[in-house]
């Protein structure tokens, strides 16, 4: 789309003039910050289709969003037309929610050092599992009494352990998403058992954008506590997590609240089959926030 209003073209004059203080700068962005991930690409994407510039430059330059000669930017950009120019997956690339909801568990969550803590203490829980896994089909390879079987046993071992750290990732990423949603639906404080979870996770339906919207920032720090300690898995005993871990999945004889949590491939199942906690949906998007994170 093509902005051929005179007002746009007086953006380039004030770029090339003194820098705005700091103060304007400081207000520029945090006018800026405050919108959606989609909007401030679509600004920016139109400044640098227009006018060469770019909404780094504008916000240097003390510009706020109220500013007229944004006007013809702004009503594109909250248009149908200028949602879908940001919201369509280009390359099989992470959609808006999935950036929108990453960026913000970068901000709120993991630079927080108590949320930072416990999704690294999530991740170490889950690749106790996976080292139980990943040990258990060595054994089999071993074992096994043919070739072919050697050789099917170590194409799923080293597959496994390739992705074991994505696969983490993931794994913690679903039970933050799962503690939100029971954050969301109380006041503040949760569940006592981990398996209590396991409900939320049976709705395939849930909505990332909605899970960040439950604004855990603003809960009590009693509540943020015990999220925590929801996320770092610290309310299993030790004897009660090391039988969980040998109970979970394809190569045990039961299942417990690890099974949900982590990835389907992990468990034995295909994302969207019998398993009603590896649904397509939680799977795809966990697996397209991962890379996104900064995990200290």
């Amino acid at each position: 789309m093509k902005f051929k209003h005179s007002a746009l073209f007086l953006i380039p004059l004030l770029l090339c003039s003194t820098p705005a203080p700091a103060q304007q700068t400081n207000l520029a962005a945090r006018d800026w910050n405050g919108l959606p991930l989609g909007m401030r690409t679509c600004v920016d994407s139109q400044l640098r289709q227009e006018q060469g510039t770019n909404l780094e430059a504008l916000i240097a330059a003390g510009v706020r969003r109220s500013d007229p000669r944004l006007a013809a930017i702004n009503e594109f950009c909250l248009s149908p037309a200028g949602e879908a120019s940001v919201t369509r997956p280009s390359f099989g690339g992470p959609d808006r929610s999935v950036v929108e909801f990453a960026e913000w568990m970068n901000a709120t969550i993991l630079a927080k050092p108590m949320f930072a803590k416990a999704f690294a203490q999530c991740r170490e829980v889950v690749g106790l599992y996976q080292d139980k896994v990943l040990s258990r089909l060595e054994a089999a390879q071993a074992g096994a009494t043919s070739k072919s079987d050697q050789v099917r046993i170590r194409m799923v071992k080293d597959n496994l352990g390739s992705k074991r750290d994505a696969a983490a990732t993931v794994a913690c990423i679903k039970q933050f998403v799962a503690s939100l949603a029971i954050a969301n639906a109380s006041s503040g404080f949760y569940a006592d058992q981990l398996g209590a979870l396991n409900g939320k996770l049976l709705n395939n339906g849930i909505k990332l954008k909605e899970a960040a919207a439950s604004r855990v920032d603003d809960m009590t720090e009693q509540g943020l506590a015990q999220l925590a300690i929801k996320i770092g898995l610290e309310n299993f005993q030790a004897q009660e997590l090391q039988a969980d871990i040998d109970s979970v999945g394809q190569y045990g004889s039961g299942s417990g609240p690890l099974t949900c949590f982590l990835p389907a491939e992990w468990v034995g199942v295909e994302p969207g089959g019998y398993s009603p906690c590896h649904g397509s949906y939680l799977e795809k998007k966990t697996a397209e926030i991962g890379p996104l994170l900064r995990i200290p």
